[in-house]
């Protein structure tokens, strides 16, 4: 599956493989994402980009993590702000 890095609208690769999923494409499919006709970056498949999420902080910079989705309780906390 080829992308180019507009079409992420500002979201990152790996919400992006979750959507995918969603929308039924391929588990199995790999990603490449590109800048015009450069390759950016390659994820080995959808399966693998929806397990995981970009994290920064201060003392480590950016890792690459598993994925934990929002728990129900933290979605109701957000509702009520």
């Amino acid at each position: 599956m080829k992308i180019q890095r507009e079409d992420l609208k500002g979201r990152s690769a790996f919400a992006y493989c979750r959507r995918a999923m969603v929308l039924g494409h391929p588990a199995d499919a790999l990603l490449e994402v590109y800048r015009g006709d450069t390759i950016a970056y390659t994820l080995s498949s959808l399966k693998w980009g929806s397990e995981h999420v970009l994290s920064e902080t201060s003392k480590y910079g950016f890792r690459i993590k598993k994925y934990k989705p929002m728990s129900i309780a933290d979605k109701e906390r957000l509702r009520k702000k």
